[in-house]
């Protein structure tokens, strides 16, 4: 007894120490300027998702608004929803982080509770979770405003569900949850029906009598109803939009590839995505091209599932995990732009299939089987630790001891430096021309110039008026010329063109046009800012 309690102690400790170390790789303030959180990246997703949110406790609805006008924003809005509470207690945009680290934690919490229903060992316990908290994505992901952030605890919790006995509260909280996936991204919709699917055929085969009509009736209205309210339409208007604009009846053999939607990228990219979930070097995650699962954990996943479909204790999970990967693997397969990003949600169920898999071992009657297990999640975990350390070490210094700029965070610093003096002498609002998205440079500008975008090509092409103001777009020079002859003092940084050839084309035009003299560097000569006057 008094072995078993030291036993108990030491498991909580381990557990314990997981928690610290993953504080520690969440370790990081938003507001300073060590970090490239302030930097909003990548561009427009994030700007969409928290403009929208500010834009509604200023009373403008979920948009993307400015200077009293309003774009209709194009992503889903449960995670904008998400981090109007983080906002209500200062209105910083940076706070997203705050936001992203619980949404981390509570993602952590569900993937601990779901192993112990699964009622998996706590040496396997322990190793998952210690494989899932140190993967780069899971501490690197929140330093970004997107989505997937509560993608995953909503996945984990759809998975939660069902796992848990059936029963009329779990029926409503569970079509709840899959609204909510969809309500977070489009593109989990596989996702939605395979569990809807499902999570009904099991209630028809598992409950008898009135109980079996009762919870199939709540999950379905429930389902529907909150559809309705959150959707409001715009699925549908979003189907025809695809269906006009993708070829995605089009031949597999057609090579032509028009459209967002296209069977004729599923050959293509089915195999990226499959060699990312193996472990192998397939698809990026943005700009990171760190392998998706660590190989060979990818194929003991697969392994260990395809085993756990033969334990009946395991095998409802085993069914949902891989029918989840694949439904979702060949649906994105369809889509034009390949990226890890949209199969981030499967990381953890992923994990849970790994630890299923080493559950199946350890529960095998031969005793040879067990022990092989135990080798094999020794030698597993002692490679991880070997193979993981710097990794792991350079993460917590980068957070506690070293730093990274924002550079775009510290260009319009620059801007308001040198705008703010001008602008307090000068009869006429200053104009600021920029190749920086108006939103984001609103998050930190002191309000004293007005922006002009510097090239077409832009992030918004298509919504100018919406996004910069009521102009004529048709000839960028004589818009300039118009507010130099209306006396306005005009100006243009140079930071943001980035490896975009035709922002830097622009910028060599106004060159062109005009006179360009030098006020102020900053940022090593990428975010100076010049006076832009008629050349004599």
């Amino acid at each position: 007894m008094i072995f078993m309690k030291h036993v108990d102690l030491l498991f909580k400790l381990a557990f314990l120490s997981l928690f610290l170390l993953l504080s520690l790789l969440l370790f990081r303030n938003p507001f300073s300027v060590r970090t490239l959180i302030p930097n909003f990246e990548p561009y427009p997703d994030s700007l969409h998702y928290i403009t929208s949110a500010r834009c509604f406790l200023a009373g403008q609805g979920f948009s993307l608004c400015r200077e009293g006008r309003q774009l209709e924003t194009s992503v889903p809005p449960l995670y904008a929803m998400s981090l109007i509470p983080f906002f209500l207690i200062r209105n910083d945009p940076r706070m997203f982080y705050f936001a992203n680290v619980l949404f981390t934690l509570i993602s952590v919490g569900l993937f601990f509770v779901i192993l112990r229903r699964l009622k998996i060992h706590r040496i396997i316990q322990f190793a998952t979770v210690f494989f899932y908290v140190t993967h780069q994505y899971v501490y690197w992901f929140p330093t970004l405003a997107m989505a997937e952030n509560l993608l995953i605890p909503t996945m984990l919790l759809v998975v939660y569900l069902f796992l848990a006995p059936l029963s009329k509260k779990n029926a409503i909280f569970s079509a709840f949850a899959m609204i909510a996936l969809y309500e977070i991204k489009y593109v989990t919709f596989p996702l939605v029906g395979l569990f809807g699917a499902l999570y009904g055929l099991r209630i028809l085969l598992e409950q008898k009598g009135r109980d079996r009509i009762k919870i199939f009736g709540l999950f379905v209205c429930f389902f529907v109803i909150i559809f309705m309210l959150f959707d409001q339409g715009k699925s549908i208007r979003a189907i025809f939009e695809i269906a006009k604009s993708s070829q995605f009846v089009q031949s597999v053999e057609s090579t032509s590839g028009s459209g967002y939607f296209s069977t004729a990228y599923i050959p293509k990219h089915f195999p990226l995505y499959l060699r990312s979930i193996f472990g192998k070097q397939g698809l990026a995650l943005l700009w990171r091209a760190e392998p998706f699962i660590y190989a060979p954990l990818g194929f003991m996943i697969f392994a260990g599932l395809v085993l756990a479909l033969f334990k009946k204790e395991h095998r409802r999970a085993s069914i949902y995990i891989l029918g989840a990967v694949f439904s979702q693997v060949l649906f994105l397969s369809s889509f034009y732009a390949p990226d890890s990003r949209y199969i981030l949600q499967l990381l953890p169920v992923l994990y849970i299939g790994l630890a299923i898999g080493f559950q199946v071992m350890w529960e095998n009657q031969h005793r040879m089987v067990r022990y092989c297990g135990y080798a094999l999640l020794s030698l597993v975990l002692v490679w991880y630790l070997i193979s993981s350390a710097t990794r792991l070490r350079f993460a917590i210094a980068l957070n506690l001891k070293y730093a990274e700029t924002p550079w775009y965070y510290l260009s319009v610093q620059k801007l308001n430096e040198v705008i703010d003096p001008i602008a307090k002498k000068s009869e006429k609002q200053p104009v600021v021309i920029s190749a920086l998205v108006p939103y984001f440079v609103d998050f930190y500008s002191s309000k004293s110039y007005r922006l002009l975008p510097l090239s077409p090509h832009q992030e918004f092409p298509y919504a100018k008026t919406e996004v910069w103001g009521d102009r004529d777009y048709s000839d960028f020079k004589q818009m300039y010329q118009a507010e130099l002859d209306a006396g306005v003092p005009v100006y243009v940084s140079n930071y943001g063109l980035g490896n975009v050839p035709q922002l830097h084309q622009s910028f060599q035009e106004l060159n062109s046009w005009f006179l360009l003299t030098k006020i102020a560097d900053g940022c090593y000569d990428l975010c100076n800012v010049y006076q832009v006057t008629e050349k004599q």
